[in-house]
């Protein structure tokens, strides 16, 4: 299965524009015990391990890998997330803010939302100023200290760096 990329701003390990294979983006998250984690000193909050053991310890850890599917944990969200004028901060309380700093929003002025992560399913629900909801639902690919990247139902691909 192939999806279009959504253009972003920052570093890009990865292309912007252009087709990428979303199961070789899928690949890119290894699994790695507890153990190896501690030993190569990574970060226990978006650092992959391995799910087979229940303990707290992986519970905290921001990837899990099982029989192909990716589970992520809401920390790894936390904080600012740029993709070219636009940014997303996602706040501990799952409560967030979305602004483009090209129509001259401010951080000040961003429109608020609630969201969710269960697994690799992230939803944002946005409340409008005159009423309504708009519900954003996407599925999470791959997430680590300086990049997010998710897509959705038409699988347009959005990737994301830590500003």
């Amino acid at each position: 299965m192939m999806a279009l990329v959504a253009g972003c701003g920052g570093g890009g390990q990865q292309p912007s524009n252009a087709e990428v294979d979303d199961t070789a983006m899928n690949a890119t998250v290894g699994v790695a015990s507890a153990g190896e984690m501690a030993r190569e000193g990574d970060s226990a909050k978006t650092a992959p391990v391995d799910r087979q053991n229940n303990d707290e310890e992986n519970l905290d850890a921001g990837i899990f890998a099982r029989k192909s599917q990716t589970f992520y944990s809401p920390k790894a969200l936390w904080g600012e997330w740029t993709k070219g004028t636009l940014h997303e901060l996602y706040f501990a309380d799952s409560t967030g803010l979305q602004w483009d700093t090209s129509d001259d929003v401010s951080r000040d002025e961003a429109q608020r939302f609630s969201w969710t992560l269960d697994k690799n399913h992230l939803r944002q629900i946005f409340t409008m100023q005159l009423g309504g909801i708009v519900p954003r639902d996407y599925t999470v690919t791959f997430v680590d200290d300086e990049s997010l990247v998710y897509k959705d139902d038409f699988d347009v691909v959005f990737m994301w760096d830590r500003p």
